[in-house]
């Protein structure tokens, strides 16, 4: 009895086996159809959709889908994390729909190259694209766009030993080409610490495609590395390195190449240093971290004009679930390598539906709505412990990038 209710069993398995629509069935779909099914999908959905197969891949790249699969990603808003483990780093990602509330859980991405890096500093990106930099031995730096999976190792960047180097990456409108920009930090000797070094900075340039450097001089001042990547109005925007207590606000045009430095508002606010950029609208825009844990965001309304500078948000302290406040006040090391310059928050973004993404410490993350003034923590499944957003927006779906 249990022998035929068996071969009953395997009976019916292999006629549905045998009905069942081949894997590849989405290929067969009219395109109409094909883009009616993606619109419909969560990121995470999309990004998985690649790695079913090859024929699923081969649709997705497409030229005729790949075109409208990038405008469907480009109003999909997601996080991409960047974490440290005790034995290498990690990219993840979280679908971040029109509500908070809608949140996935997080996805881990393993980038295939990571054996050969299996440390790594996520220094600049562009539209989702991830700028990799060696953290241990700093000879290896690599593009990565963790929803194709496609990635290219650069030519070798220029080392210095015991000199900080500032990375910054971006898309030039105008000729078509993505740019990589390589700042070293001179490094005053150390057998004179009282002689006073003016700061000054070499300058190196890589376009993709090109299989050299191109040094292009030194600019007066010592950066510090963002802690997400800055491009307003074709410029890179960096805040250097305090002098008596101040910091300039320094852009690079990735176009002409050439440095300038940005008026910051009349506001004692901005005249030190405790403070971080963003892009707010399309804005370039500075959070400062007051007294009392109030953190005040600035935008500059009519980029390059000082007068424009407007004092957006004004943002009372707040303290996340599973922080403390003294854990909040106080510096970490883990911490200070995100390199935010406003203490235990950083303001993100502004998200569509008008909230402010904030992150804390690089433990926990939470929304601030102007309007209702109320906070929101986020509780992500699957969040690493200690983890940087890197990116928050939209992505590109872009699989190939100029070969260098």
């Amino acid at each position: 009895m249990d022998f035929d209710s068996t071969e009953q069993s395997r009976s019916k398995r292999t006629k549905l086996e045998e009905h069942a629509p081949p894997l590849d069935f989405l290929t067969r779909l009219p395109r109409e159809l094909v883009l009616e099914i993606f619109s419909k999908l969560p990121v995470s959905s999309l990004v998985n959709f690649m790695y079913v197969c090859r024929s699923w891949r081969s649709l997705a790249q497409d030229p005729s889908i790949a075109p409208h699969l990038s405008s469907i990603t480009k109003t999909n808003q997601c996080l991409i994390f960047h974490c440290d483990t005790p034995i290498r780093s990690q990219v993840c990602f979280a679908d971040f729909n029109s509500s908070p509330g809608n949140i996935q859980k997080v996805t881990t991405l393993l980038p295939i190259f990571t054996s050969s890096m299996p440390e790594f500093d996520v220094v600049a990106s562009w539209d989702g694209v991830l700028c990799l930099f060696d953290s241990l031995i700093g000879d290896k730096l690599y593009l990565y766009n963790p929803f194709t999976n496609f990635f290219a190792r650069l030519p070798q960047p220029v080392r210095h030993p015991n000199r900080e180097v500032v990375i910054g990456f971006g898309f030039v409108q105008k000729t078509q080409e993505f740019k990589v920009v390589q700042i070293i930090n001179t490094n005053p000797s150390k057998d004179s610490p009282k002689q006073k070094v003016p700061p000054s900075s070499k300058t190196l340039i890589l376009s993709l495609g090109s299989s050299k450097w191109r040094d292009i001089g030194e600019v007066g001042y010592h950066f510090v590395q963002c802690s997400s990547q800055i491009i307003v109005n074709g410029r890179l925007h960096w805040v250097t390195q305090p002098r008596n207590r101040c910091s300039a606000l320094v852009s690079f045009d990735l176009t002409n190449e050439v440095f300038e430095l940005v008026q910051k508002p009349c506001s004692e606010a901005l005249k030190k240093y405790e403070y971080h950029l963003l892009v707010i609208k399309g804005c370039l825009s500075a959070a400062f971290y007051c007294r009392q844990g109030r953190l005040e965001i600035w935008v500059m309304k009519n980029y390059g004009v000082k007068e424009s500078w407007t004092k957006e948000f004004s943002i009372r302290k707040h303290v996340p679930n599973g922080l403390t406040e003294n854990e909040l006040d106080c510096w970490g090391m883990k911490f200070m390598k995100t390199m935010s310059r406003a203490r235990g928050v950083r303001a993100v973004c502004v998200l569509n539906n008008g909230e402010i993404l904030l992150e804390y410490k690089g433990k926990a993350l939470a929304t601030y709505d102007p309007t209702k003034r109320k906070f929101k923590d986020l509780q992500i499944q699957g969040i690493p412990k200690w983890f940087q957003v890197v990116h928050a927006g939209s992505f590109n779906w872009i699989d190939t990038l100029p070969s260098s």
